[in-house]
């Protein structure tokens, strides 16, 4: 697979998990409610976590992937219920693995684990991008015993990141600030699209690599440009008269291929130099798509 159908085949993954966020009953498992998305383990992150409606005694831990099912997304997945089980042993969990296509290859090494393992086989209507069907494939299930009487601290990661959210988190005119980056960032690429979470703001190319954040910092906004660390770089923002976050320390590193410039950036800075913080973020657009 080429490093651009992979990039399209990661926008689609997000286009589903977002659906079966929204429906859960779309997996064929029943009523179910979103009890985590993107959760973090020591492992990687989980994809999705359901449960069941009226059964509070229930966790479906779901790992997605379009097209042929592979050894890593079994794994992770097996990980994934493996960690939260041991975590919360109280409940009953179950892995659900969920794919384009399944062959009946990895159905006999799913039912070599002997844990509790869904496997869903679902299509998409190309003309819509949505799931059109799932299919619940015959497989063995082995039910693990649960432990009662034992506690664990579960944090529910059900709030939706979207500009209402954003309104509750940011001054009228920081979010005056933010439009007006996107703007410039649609300005520089129409396909840019806001990846808003619980922390940040990331501005996004259309194979999803983010290319400048935005923060909030004690109200006041932080505009973070992924680009290559450089004096030309450096002086460019010093000449537009914009303020580093930190003047000692401009720059921040990543072990990644590149580091971001950190600007403090206010609606006065929008006004009177506009210009030049849309040609930093060409640069930063530019970098990332090299």
């Amino acid at each position: 697979m080429t490093t651009s159908e992979a990039q399209k085949r990661r926008k689609k993954e997000k286009r589903i998990q977002k659906e079966i966020e929204q429906e859960p009953e779309l997996l064929g498992l029943g009523t179910m409610t979103l009890k985590a998305r993107e959760k973090r383990q020591i492992n990687g992150r989980l994809d999705l976590q359901l449960k069941g409606y009226d059964d509070s005694k229930t966790r479906y831990e779901v790992e997605l992937q379009l097209g042929k099912l592979d050894n890593d997304h079994l794994l992770r997945c097996v990980r994934y219920w493996n960690y939260e089980r041991r975590k919360c042993p109280q409940f009953k969990h179950y892995a659900v693995i969920v794919a384009e296509e399944i062959p009946e290859y990895m159905l006999e090494e799913i039912v070599l684990f002997k844990v509790p393992i869904i496997a869903i086989k679902i299509s998409i209507d190309q003309s819509s991008g949505k799931i059109a069907a799932a299919k619940r494939l015959d497989l063995p299930i082995y039910e693990w015993a649960i432990v009662e009487n034992q506690k664990c601290e579960e944090i529910e990661d059900i709030t939706p990141f979207d500009m209402a959210y954003l309104e509750t988190k940011l001054s009228e005119e920081s979010l005056r600030v933010l439009n007006e980056i996107y703007r410039l960032a649609r300005e520089v690429n129409p396909e840019t699209e806001m990846n808003i979470t619980k922390n940040y703001v990331g501005f996004t190319d259309c194979n999803l690599y983010s290319y400048m954040f935005v923060r909030n910092k004690n109200d006041s906004l932080i505009l973070e440009l992924v680009l290559d660390e450089s004096p030309d770089i450096k002086n460019k923002i010093q000449e537009a008269g914009l303020i580093f976050k930190n003047p000692g320390n401009p720059y921040t590193k990543h072990k990644s291929k590149h580091g971001h410039y950190d600007i403090q950036i206010n609606i006065e800075d929008i006004n009177k130099k506009e210009k030049e913080i849309k040609e930093l973020i060409e640069m930063a657009y530019e970098e990332i798509s090299k």
